[in-house]
């Protein structure tokens, strides 16, 4: 039966401290009851390559060059069996110590591999003073299409929970033209030991937890590591049909102890055109007396990469004063009405937008303009 990872300590005979250091290290038995495991990796000593990791991971509008691996053969590879472990199926790993050393079960809280390999002056910066080691680095150009770049990633780590809090955090990021874009959803943070969190048990708060899966109190999942990230996504700003560069990165900080893990999703580093529909000038809209009534004719542009095939949708975020939209299709959950186009746009090509907005005073508004709030999606608004 799976015990929590502070009654292991107690029965190791240690007394618990909050004061961390490295030589404070968990013992932990081997767990029970996992779920469906990561069942094969591959590192660069079994048959991957840089080139194939890279490729394994391009999926629409990408195209890569350059791609340089630095780091030991072990620590990196590819991997597959994944979903119900880590949340995607299969895709690159890059770790602080040894590749294969992340299959389960969870049989130790200090699982190690030491490799003597340099660290990475970026990733030193983002530890100072701390310095880095056993740095595991995957680099490449790429041209994308579009303006925007998403892919989807996991990160994991033996420093969990004792070390959270602490600095001998081992750290990564994902260099994208030189600015770290794996950063905790919606804000400029970095996904860190320190910033996605449970706690550890001895009084240091969860951070960002609604983010964090933990594998060290109960028998979860199917893997070595004590903790992990949920599947978080990079989405960000790239230029299109030129080079643009990325550093895909991780280290052991301080010393080699413990060690932690990048795993990045097979065919989700993209960034296809896009169509972008813009209002090409600001709508009058004419008071109907007989329908009490007010309407517009938008016109509507894309001036996007793409033609706009699918639905589209357009939301009001900004109405007069008591208005409503008579024609909305629908409402998002903050209450704000939109309309959906299933009519193609092609690339440069405009489609007209009828817009009737009911005003339930006695007192007509003057005609007006809307020209701010719009809001254009190419998915359901919530």
């Amino acid at each position: 039966m799976a015990q929590t990872w502070l009654s292991k300590w107690f029965r190791g005979g240690r007394t618990p401290s909050p004061t961390k250091t490295r030589g404070t290290r968990l013992n932990l038995e081997c767990l029970e009851d996992r779920v469906t495991p990561v069942t094969s990796v591959t590192n660069l000593t079994g048959g991957a390559t840089a080139t194939a990791m890279v490729q394994s991971l391009l999926g629409t509008g990408v195209q890569a060059s350059n791609i340089v691996y630095t780091g030991a053969p072990v620590a990196s590879g590819t991997f597959s069996g994944g979903q119900g472990t880590i949340g995607f199926d299969q895709g690159v790993i890059l770790t602080s110590g040894d590749a294969l050393g992340v299959l389960g079960p969870n049989t130790t809280s200090s699982y190690t591999g030491s490799n003597g390999v340099p660290g990475d002056s970026q990733l030193d910066a983002i530890v100072a003073p701390n310095p880095t080691l056993d740095a595991s680095v995957l680099e490449f150009d790429f041209i994308p299409d579009g303006a925007l770049l998403n892919f989807k990633y996991v990160f994991g780590s033996e420093e969990y929970p004792e070390f959270v809090g602490s600095s001998f955090n081992d750290v990564f990021a994902f260099f994208l033209n030189g600015q770290n874009v794996a950063l905790i959803p919606n804000t400029s943070t970095p996904v860190a030991i320190n910033t996605v969190n449970n706690g550890d048990g001895f009084g240091t708060p969860p951070s960002n937890p609604q983010f964090f899966v933990d594998n060290y109190t109960s028998a979860q999942l199917q893997i070595q590591l004590d903790g992990l990230t949920t599947v978080l996504t990079v989405t960000a700003t790239v230029n299109p049909g030129v080079l643009n560069h990325i550093k895909l990165a991780i280290a052991d900080a301080s010393d080699t102890a413990l060690d932690s893990a990048v795993f990045i999703q097979s065919g989700s580093f993209s960034a296809p055109k896009e169509p972008v529909l813009t209002v090409f000038n600001p709508v009058r809209f004419l008071f109907k007396k007989k329908a009490k009534t007010y309407t517009g004719l938008y016109t509507l542009i894309n001036t996007g990469t793409a033609a706009q095939t699918g639905t589209a949708y357009v939301i009001f975020t900004k109405l007069p004063k008591k208005a409503w939209l008579k024609n909305a299709t629908g409402y998002t959950s903050a209450g704000k009405p939109y309309i959906a186009i299933n009519t193609p746009v092609g690339i440069n090509k405009a489609i007209k937008l009828l817009v009737q907005i009911k005003n339930p005073l006695k007192k007509p508004f003057n005609s007006f303009f809307i020209t701010k709030g719009l809001v254009f999606s190419a998915t359901q608004p919530v």
